[in-house]
């Protein structure tokens, strides 16, 4: 009896001392952490930057023509060092009707006629306290879609480059301000022609050959609108009566061209230029498994390359947008569809000249991918454009997988590798 009364309270307290520490057995007990064999030990998030010549596979391209001047609502008129711009435009729907008071009208003749250019002030430049705008008759006839500097139609060279210029209709001196700001609206009078005679030859053959306006020298103005106001007597009424017409087509014609495109991803310009891209991931990279890792973030990288010649570097920010493809780029061409947009991007000039890289997110892209079944290799395709295509002549190029590896686009990542740690 007295040996129990010793061996219980032994045990006892050797029962307790196991819920802690299991020090009376001197046995490992299964809930015992090994510092060294801890779960998520070594589970640390790391960077990962891949160049395009680090992907199993990269292929890029510019694609061009997703707008022309013809597309986009403006017209360029400019007389500069660097740049000429003239902008043409045929009216081929003249009058010869009038509705008044529910009631038609036939025109008897036309009176006088001036044509309206509602000018961008924000996006127009003049040098001088004055400058002069005019309108001249065309002696060749222009198609709106395939007009240059250079060709009057796809093949067709002009008589003369930058417009076969005829007969002087008419120009306008306008005043500047202080500010230097154009005038918003310059009204050019047709004078030194019969009017009438001139219009209703217009009416009769489609407004054909057209009309080209310029500006005089140092002088850039962005046009908003062009139209010709017309006044006319009517046969039925004694009254005069006024019309305004827009033209059909109209566009703009510049020189020198946009250079052809090369190697480099191009944004932007006229004819519109998009770049388009894509890529396979490796499993893994220097080390670092990238499937079935957490990709806590990824952004892709792209350089901007120096400036291009004048004058096409941006000299203003625009917008732009990056996108996914929704199929391949290089067997669809130009025309494949489009997906959904991924980021909003802006182009600042000040930024791409300092070599600052255009980036945006495609975590969940990758995070996708990541998640995937391994021995698949998902091709991940996007695209990037300016917003909205045709916003200016002006471009600006970046690095592609073609140029030097420090040029080269970049996929960044903050990858957490899965666990080690496997339980018994």
């Amino acid at each position: 009896m007295r040996l129990l009364s010793r061996i219980v309270p032994w045990l006892a307290t050797c029962a307790g001392v196991l819920l802690v520490g299991a020090a009376c057995s001197g046995e490992s007990l299964l809930t015992e952490a090994d510092a060294s064999n801890a779960p998520l030990l070594g589970n640390k998030t790391v960077e990962v930057i891949l160049r395009s010549s680090d992907m199993v596979r990269w292929r890029d391209t510019t694609y061009q023509g997703y707008a022309i001047p013809e597309d986009v609502p403006f017209q360029l008129v400019v007389n500069e060092s660097d740049l000429e711009a003239r902008a043409l435009a045929r009216f081929p729907t003249i009058p010869g009707t009038f509705e008044l008071d529910t009631l038609s009208f036939t025109v008897d003749s036309f009176k006088n006629a001036s044509f309206r250019l509602v000018i961008d002030t924000i996006r127009s430049t003049v040098d001088s306290m004055s400058y002069t705008v005019e309108a001249y008759a065309l002696d060749q006839s222009f198609d709106g879609p395939t007009a240059t500097w250079t060709q009057a139609s796809l093949g067709v060279p002009w008589i003369t480059p930058g417009g076969t210029l005829g007969q002087l209709l008419g120009s306008a001196d306008v005043t500047v301000g202080d500010t230097l700001q154009p005038a918003d609206t310059v009204f050019i009078p047709i004078r030194g022609i019969n009017v009438d005679s001139l219009l209703t030859a217009w009416r009769s053959n489609g407004g054909e050959e057209g009309v080209a306006f310029l500006v005089s020298a140092a002088n850039e103005l962005r046009l908003a609108n062009i139209s010709i106001r017309m006044r006319a007597t009517l046969v039925e009424k004694d009254t005069t009566v006024t019309f305004f017409r827009s033209p059909s087509p109209s566009t703009f014609i510049y020189n020198p061209a946009q250079p052809g495109v090369g190697l480099p991803l191009r944004v932007a310009g006229l004819p519109a230029n998009r770049y388009y891209f894509d890529f396979v991931l490796p499993d893994t990279f220097d080390g670092i498994l990238l499937r079935g890792s957490t990709i806590n973030l990824a952004e892709l990288y792209f350089e901007p390359l120096p400036s291009p010649p004048s004058p096409f570097p941006l000299e203003n920010a625009i917008a732009g947008r990056a996108f996914t493809l929704l199929a391949d780029p290089f067997r669809f061409g130009p025309g494949t569809p489009i997906g959904l947009s991924i980021a909003e991007l802006v182009f600042v000039p000040d930024s791409l000249a300092a070599g600052v890289p255009v980036t945006f997110p495609v975590t969940l892209f990758i995070q996708e991918w990541a998640n995937s079944l391994p021995g698949l290799e998902p091709t991940l395709r996007f695209g990037v454009k300016a917003q909205p295509d045709g916003i200016t002549i002006q471009f600006w190029e970046f690095g592609s997988a073609e140029s030097r590896r420090n040029q080269q686009p970049q996929l960044r990542m903050l990858v957490t590798p899965p666990s080690r740690f496997v339980l018994p």
